[in-house]
């Protein structure tokens, strides 16, 4: 059995090269993907951010209104009140 060692070499450096460029797509598809996880985190803080923002304002606002309305308030109140009754009562 005749072993052809510049054979060997040359198929062990295709082998390195595929794999190195194997290893190169992994890390670009890696990177990539981190960058758009990163990107998502990004939006979803920045949603986060301006649902609590209008919820503040709308909640100042609510307030605001209830102090100058509050016979508007009470009878607003016993509205919710009998639609929250009406959807959460058992129906027969």
């Amino acid at each position: 059995m005749e072993i052809h060692f510049d054979d060997a070499r040359k198929a062990v450096r295709r082998g390195t090269r595929s794999a190195s460029q194997a290893m190169d797509v992994v890390h670009d598809t890696t990177e990539r993907t981190l960058d758009q996880a990163r990107h998502f985190a990004d939006d979803a803080i920045d949603a986060g951010d301006r649902a609590v923002r209008s919820t503040s304002r709308y909640a100042r606002s609510a307030h605001s209104w209830i102090e100058e309305n509050p016979h508007l308030s009470a009878v607003t109140a016993l509205a919710v009140g009998v639609v929250l009754g009406a959807l959460l009562s058992p129906r027969r």
